[in-house]
């Protein structure tokens, strides 16, 4: 009896251990076979990612009418994709702002002067064409169908480092989170009104300096974001990097100014919050969590939230059809309104659901009138 017991326990010891054996077999496998999707979406994808330059026209010494202007390198490095085979370029705005001279280089390390096709400030975004024909463009994805989680893809020129021979970097990390706001915190007092940094993606993916206008991937090779920023106490990568989300407003977005148009941004006139702890005077209702919405903080006179009886505590739940989330996704939904567009808003007041319609002003048209009023 006792042999039998030994001969027992012996084999379901031998079991488990082969048993252990096929899983630690079964799991190297697995990291293999990710590893492999790794290096091919890697491989086939950075063809489609090029490294930007810009220069400044300069002149050596004294100014002088008969003195040649040189090329100077400007300490700017940055990313951009192929948008289209036939040379559109998509980067950051503040990649190129300002600059003299572009200069972006292929993947095989070809270079091409590049010039703006159009650009939006507010977005920080602006389209780049190169004198090239039959390039690997990338496929836009869609951001909103992104889940926190899931593996992202970060493809560019770190440091520069792509901006001689046009081989870029590839990180990879996961998507960290989603509708991050860092308008606040990546402008000042007199920008504030002018950039907007919302409903960004967080990624883990190592993002630095050089990496601005680069696309974010999905592990099957869909861009659904532009690098953008990165938050570091140490001015590298510390695991958090954001992107412009490419969805349905940004790509309406990009069909303006590819073409050259200037895109005309929506505007109500108010100052939405979800920030209740420094709120002026007595708290306002806190509806149910899963009622969301955006809290309004301030009404500007004369504009259209006025002008629809809209007042300050009042809560957005619903615009234009769509429900609002947050004080962010309003701003976005707002912003990618078209101008004249009478939208209708249900708001609470007091605990009691009520409706208006809105007609959408142009953002640029109406601060600038503000502004002058203000003068």
């Amino acid at each position: 009896m006792r042999r039998r017991v030994f001969a027992f326990v012996w084999g379901a010891l031998f079991l488990a251990a082969g048993q252990a054996g096929a899983q630690q077999r079964l799991e190297l496998a697995d990291l293999k076979q990710l590893q492999q999707a790794f290096c091919a979406m890697a491989e086939e994808h950075r063809p489609s990612v090029v490294a930007i330059r810009t220069y400044d026209l300069v002149t050596k010494g004294p100014r002088n009418k008969d003195e040649p202007k040189v090329l100077k390198k400007r300490d700017n490095h940055g990313t951009g994709f192929i948008l289209s085979p036939d040379g559109l370029i998509l980067t950051n705005n503040h990649v190129v702002r300002g600059a003299g001279h572009i200069l972006a280089i292929l993947y095989d390390g070809r270079e091409f002067e590049a010039v703006i096709r159009g650009a939006d400030v507010r977005s920080d975004l602006a389209v780049l064409k190169i004198d090239a024909e039959h390039l690997k463009a990338v496929r836009l994805g869609d951001a909103d169908q992104v889940k926190v989680g899931q593996w992202s893809v970060v493809i560019g020129s770190p440091f520069g480092l792509a901006a001689v021979r046009g081989e870029s970097s590839v990180t990879f990390g996961t998507v960290s989170a989603l509708g991050r706001d860092l308008t606040g915190d990546l402008t000042d007092g007199r920008t504030a009104n002018v950039y907007y940094y919302g409903g960004l993606i967080e990624t883990s993916a190592a993002v630095n300096p050089g990496n601005s206008g680069g696309p974010l991937f999905t592990l099957e090779g869909d861009v659904i974001g532009v690098v953008t920023a990165i938050a570091s106490r140490s001015g590298v990568s510390e695991g958090l990097g954001f992107a412009v989300p490419v969805d349905r407003f940004t790509k309406r977005l990009l069909d303006e100014i590819r073409e050259g148009r200037e895109f005309h941004y929506g505007y109500l006139g108010i100052q939405p919050t979800d920030d209740l702890r420094s709120w002026p005077g007595p708290r306002p209702v806190e509806p149910p969590r899963h009622v969301g919405g955006a809290l309004i903080g301030y009404v500007e006179p004369g504009q259209p939230a006025a002008i629809a009886n809209l007042r300050e505590n009042d809560r957005i739940v619903s615009f234009n059809g769509e429900l609002v989330r947050n004080s962010d996704h309003l701003v976005r939904l707002v912003g990618f309104t078209p101008p004249g567009t009478k939208a209708p808003v249900r708001f609470l007041r007091d605990g009691e659901t009520r409706d208006t319609l809105v007609e959408v002003a142009d953002r640029e048209l109406s601060t600038r009138k503000i502004a002058e009023r203000e003068e």
